[in-house]
């Protein structure tokens, strides 16, 4: 994977897998859900392997024709008995890494945006970002109007995610692309779909940007 140093500017960060570790808790209510449709729970391995984005896709393919309506006061349940979300470990120190190289960012999530603006303040990252954009049902719907409304130019814009479906909401929108290893998908699956970068700790994208 190539690390020459980028002229970069901007960075939207994915939300969920990336600065919040939220994965047991959303195999939990995904679990939660599937019992309460009948369906075969699965374990946390199987669960990376086989969930995917936009979410409401995923839960069709196995509870079909289920609605939004039906699957968010579920969902609410299912998370209500998980473990404690935290931002994972280093990733206010990366922030600040990337505020001195005067770096402007910005999350875009299907993470509920109340639920980030919550987190990042009791992460104490809240001031980092320029804006927030949460409770999006499809990345690659808004990718380009998230650019369009900041004036940020594709060139000198980085999007940082852990699924496939970030790979291909950046490509969508001519951006570079680097995932984190720790998310949701596996290394191997994202290796598949050719990333730009590879990161295994966020940090890392800092000695990317000249």
């Amino acid at each position: 994977m190539r690390r020459k140093k980028m002229t970069i500017k901007n960075i939207i960060f994915d939300w969920s897998g990336v600065i919040l570790n939220d994965i047991d808790q959303a195999w939990g209510a995904m679990n939660y859900i599937f019992k309460h449709y009948n369906v075969k729970e699965m374990d946390t391995e199987e669960f990376k392997q086989k969930f995917f984005l936009p979410y409401m896709d995923f839960y069709e393919k196995y509870v079909p024709n289920i609605t939004r309506e039906e699957l968010a006061p579920l969902f609410k349940k299912g998370i209500e008995t998980a473990p404690k979300l935290i931002i994972y470990s280093g990733i206010k120190e990366t922030l600040d890494k990337l505020k001195e190289k005067q770096i402007k960012m910005f999350v875009q999530s299907t993470h509920p945006q109340e639920e980030i603006l919550k987190e990042s303040k009791e992460g104490n990252i809240e001031n980092y970002f320029e804006e927030i954009y949460g409770s999006l049902n499809n990345k690659k719907e808004s990718i380009k109007e998230i650019l369009n409304k900041n004036n940020l130019n594709p060139d000198e814009t980085i999007f940082v995610g852990d699924m496939v479906h970030d790979i291909d909401t950046a490509k969508s929108a001519s951006l570079k692309i680097a995932v984190v290893t720790y998310g949701y998908d596996s290394k191997e699956k994202l290796e598949k779909y050719d990333p730009d970068f590879i990161l295994n700790k966020l940090d890392e994208i800092v000695d990317l940007i000249k």
